[in-house]
């Protein structure tokens, strides 16, 4: 007499398997997302990097060639109203104290900017739907007959000793400008444009293939173009100095490289 072993075969997981996968699954995934964030942190961290040491190259290789400055920079100043344009990111606003309000400049200072290269600049239209193609009015700072042409610029702001700014903390800790004295120092000596290098940019076509986007910012919301500074002496005397780039955000090469190892760090501890 044989005994017959039934065999039944499975066709399924229970309930309470499906439940102990689903909550592995669910962890899996929430330390995968943790480590995306990081991830893209840290990109867009070197990116901006990357962008405003080859903006500063780019630049530099434009003057040798050409004897001047590129024309063509966006000014971050509302065409319409003159005031600074509605879509600068964020971190440039109060209460950040890094710019001040557009204004133009003394007509000997507008001399030495025709002089370096940079007599025509782009300001923006507000209709524009992608900001950082919002520059597009465009203006002589000298007009053809050698007077005014009234064009705003933004400045950074310098405050005082006593009541220092962001803008002047800039100045000295990335730039390395005098900022401990209220007369002598360089910080007292020029006035610090800024200026965006927008789609009609002269170095567009002759040392860059196309204006820069930097992922610092919502590119759909904000002008996210990189920022150029120059110093502009007050005196009207002597020539106009590249200072340094800045992201879109105010950030300067040397804080998104510091930004980028942070972030490395960070994950490194997680």
């Amino acid at each position: 007499m044989f005994v017959r072993t039934l065999n039944r075969s499975r066709k399924g997981f229970t309930i309470l398997e499906l439940v102990v996968v689903l909550a592995i699954l669910v962890v899996l995934a929430g330390l995968v997302v943790s480590q995306l964030d990081g991830i893209v942190d840290r990109s867009h961290s070197a990116t901006s990097a990357d962008t405003l040491a080859e903006i500063t190259k780019h630049l530099q290789t434009y003057r040798a060639l050409h004897n001047g400055y590129p024309d063509g920079n966006d000014t971050l100043v509302d065409a319409t109203t003159g005031a600074l344009y509605a879509k600068v990111s964020p971190s440039l606003l109060a209460p950040a104290t890094l710019l001040n309000a557009p204004a133009t400049l003394a007509p000997a200072q507008e001399q030495l900017l025709k002089a370096a290269g940079l007599n025509h600049v782009v300001t923006h239209d507000s209709t524009v739907a992608f900001p950082s193609d919002s520059g597009t009015v465009s203006q002589h700072v000298v007009a053809h007959d050698g007077s005014s042409g009234g064009v705003k610029f933004v400045t950074i702001n310098v405050g005082t000793t006593a009541s220092p700014t962001d803008g002047r903390n800039l100045l000295g800790g990335a730039f390395g400008i005098g900022i401990n004295n209220d007369t002598t120092a360089d910080v007292n000596l020029y006035d610090f444009i800024v200026l965006g290098v927008g789609p009609k940019s002269w170095m567009v076509g002759q040392v860059l293939a196309s204006a820069p986007v930097m992922g610092v910012e919502d590119a759909g919301r904000y002008y996210a173009r990189p920022l150029v500074v120059f110093a502009v002496p007050k005196s009207g005397t002597g020539s106009v100095k590249f200072l340094g780039t800045l992201a879109s955000n105010g950030t300067t090469l040397n804080g998104s490289l510091a930004s980028y190892y942070s972030q490395q760090a960070t994950s490194r501890d997680h």
